[in-house]
């Protein structure tokens, strides 16, 4: 096994790094003209050959709806298939279905902040793709492809530990010929789960944390503010054309930005990230449906088939309409409720930088943010669209 480094690296951007500039997002859409619209939230698209026809498909996980257990907070996050009914070049898609194991929806468990992330890759060396994606708990689930689109039940490749929410990407991260997994999480760091065992026999026993130069983003155009974010999605394709895999990223602000590999085939090394998009000083006319949300996923794919790589991002997007006015007795009750999820959220993050994580305040957060939803004053509608940036 040859030895894997990473390095964040803070130095100048060359002005030739920045050849990738975007045009404006717009939302990508169906056959009949409407916007794909997951309407459970946490759109999570990937372009790929579902069928197998030659013509790739629009792949889209989505938060979901349906409760697991009712006396639990976890949902069934599935993943829809929209099949492309015209061409590579001019792709036309219809309704949807949601793709099936062993005649059942595939679904894993979510409470919050993640959906299903399908991604596609053979695991196992038999010469056909699986389906991968994380979850809430921080589990990396394997579908395994049997071909012509079909999948066999779950199996639960590895679990990460001290992490919640997570996505999970296949990539030969250090060049030994074998699959490894990128996890992204919403919180923190992402990390590398290498594997340890053959092409046809993986075995994944043990995870790197990997240090990313944080991103520098505007906050609010107003105040001018230069804010530091790291990834919460991420992304692996060579986006440059230098055959070496980089990293295509999405964050909590919908912010997108890429990190160039400068290393070589077995050794990872990344400089300073590139922004690609700042969502934060984007005009948006009112009433107009401007990208994109929060907790962006994005995938990498020529859509337009012009030789440049594109990125298709998946979004959560709120709608918001003030319904009532809420009591002085309320509104300091609420002012309390915000202060102490505030105090949770704090401690969860402290605790996942350690690499612990505590019942307790998974309980507060949870409980919290119920409590909270009695001195609401706002009707929310969380959906979630799927953005299409054309490489110029």
């Amino acid at each position: 096994m040859k030895k894997i480094i990473l390095y964040a690296l803070s130095v100048v951007v060359c002005c030739t790094l920045q050849a990738q500039v975007l045009e404006r997002g717009v939302a990508l859409r169906l056959a009949d003209g409407k916007p794909v619209e997951v309407t459970s939230s946490h759109a999570a698209p990937v372009i790929y050959d579902f069928n197998g026809d030659g013509v790739k498909d629009l792949i889209v996980g989505e938060f979901g709806e349906e409760l697991i257990d009712l006396n639990d907070r976890f949902v069934k996050s599935k993943c829809r298939v929209y099949i492309n009914k015209g061409t590579d070049r001019e792709p036309q898609y219809a309704d949807f279905f949601y793709l099936k194991a062993g005649g059942k929806d595939v679904y894993v468990a979510v409470t919050c902040c993640i959906s299903f992330v399908p991604r596609f890759g053979d695991m196992n060396g038999d010469g056909i793709d699986d389906l991968l994606t994380g979850d809430y708990y921080g589990n990396i689930h394997m579908f395994r492809g049997e071909g012509d689109g079909r999948y066999a039940a779950d199996d639960v490749l590895y679990k990460v530990n001290g992490v919640s929410a997570i996505a999970a990407e296949p990539i030969d991260w250090n060049g030994d010929g074998v699959l490894d997994v990128l996890v992204s999480q919403r919180y923190g760091q992402p990390l590398i789960v290498i594997n340890h065992g053959t092409k046809t026999a993986p075995k994944f026993d043990s995870q790197q944390p990997l240090t990313l130069e944080p991103c520098n983003y505007t906050q609010e155009q107003m105040e001018n503010q230069v804010r530091k974010s790291v990834p919460s999605h991420i992304t692996t394709v060579d986006f440059d054309g230098d055959s070496l895999f980089d990293l295509v990223c999405g964050d909590e602000e919908g912010n997108l930005f890429w990190y160039k590999n400068v290393g070589d085939k077995t050794t990872a090394l990344f400089k300073t990230p590139i922004m690609l998009r700042d969502n934060n000083i984007i005009e948006r006319p009112e009433g107009e449906l401007i990208p994109i949300g929060g907790r962006v996923k994005v995938a990498v794919y020529d859509y337009n088939q012009d030789g440049k790589l594109d990125i298709l991002a998946g979004d959560l997007f709120a709608h918001k309409r003030k319904i009532r006015e809420l009591s002085p007795k309320d509104e300091m009750k609420k002012a309390k409720l915000e202060q102490k999820l505030n105090e949770c959220i704090k401690e969860c993050l402290k605790m996942q930088a350690e690499g612990k994580r505590s019942k307790k305040n998974d309980d507060c957060l949870s409980e919290t943010t119920l409590e909270l939803r009695k001195y609401d004053n706002y009707e929310h509608r969380s959906t979630g669209y799927v953005w299409l940036f054309l490489q110029k």
